[in-house]
């Protein structure tokens, strides 16, 4: 049984020739246009802007008030000798260690705020699986990594070209009798705030009863910004319940099984052509 294993399979999304896919044209040019925004995020980014008012709020009452009391208590008690100069010292660099600290703290609060929440449902049937993704906030391109066991037969967009475009960036795996385990890579660009996005994948399942190591969980990486950084995340979820779990050891991208010992010379011919790809 050979087996091709995945490195880094979101950098490998170089368009192939594509046939009987839905190919959209291209969307409308957004750069000059502010981002659509509807009622639950306007209540989102109010609520952080809020937060951000009330924690400067926080950080002078704590500079005037508790500076000044760090100072009175300093004269009195801990530092009574020294003089005024060095007091004040020790009173600015305990606030600016505070400030930095509630800074830290804020900037921290406010991009766990920012991120966005991003959730997979994918229904499986026989010959056939629907998957929904649900974004709740902003992001700018999204790649998924799909293990099949089968060979994937045809790719289906259902959703209109405001909404996301997509496109099967690749399938790696072949469509011989010997194929049991395809990879679908799908990448999804000029996404709208809070998308509801729909697609299915079409595959011939395969009729050998094996079970695949490293096949188990799918790979999802999206791209968002906060503020001017540009913020890539990557998430490992079970293809079983599509919960988020830990990343595996190995990623499996394609299986093909032979029911004959191959030669030496078949081996290394096979391995240095690399994993198979097809057009769907």
């Amino acid at each position: 049984m050979a087996e091709w294993l995945n490195a880094h399979p979101w950098k490998g999304c170089i368009r192939e020739s594509v046939s009987g896919v839905r190919i959209p044209l291209s969307p409308p040019n957004r750069a000059n246009t502010k981002p659509i925004r509807n009622d639950g995020f306007r209540v989102s980014f109010v609520i952080i802007e809020v937060m951000e008012t009330l924690i400067k709020i926080l950080i002078t009452t704590v500079i005037i008030g508790g500076g000044t009391y760090l100072n009175e208590w300093l004269k009195t008690d801990l530092l009574r000798g020294w003089s005024e100069i060095w007091r004040i010292v020790v009173v600015a660099v305990s606030a600016a260690i505070l400030v930095l600290i509630v800074d830290l703290f804020s900037s921290w609060m406010m991009r766990v705020l920012q991120k966005p929440k991003i959730k997979v449902t994918t229904d499986k049937k026989e010959g056939e699986i629907n998957v929904s993704i649900e974004i709740k906030g902003s992001i700018e391109r999204l790649t998924a990594n799909y293990p099949i066991l089968g060979v994937v037969t045809n790719f289906h967009d259902l959703n209109s070209l405001t909404d996301g475009r997509a496109m099967l960036t690749k399938v790696v795996g072949g469509n011989s009798q010997n194929d049991v385990q395809n990879n679908v890579q799908i990448s999804i660009t000029d996404i709208k705030p809070n998308a509801k996005l729909q697609y299915k994948i079409f595959y011939t399942p395969t009729s050998q009863d094996i079970e695949i190591g490293g096949t188990d969980k799918y790979e999802i990486v999206y791209t968002w910004l906060y503020g001017v950084e540009r913020i890539q995340e990557e998430e490992w979820r079970e293809t079983t319940d599509d919960s988020v779990t830990s990343k595996p050891n190995i990623h499996v991208m394609a299986t093909r099984v032979f029911d004959r010992a191959l030669t030496p010379e078949e081996i290394k011919k096979m391995y240095e052509a690399g994993p198979p790809h097809q057009n769907i």
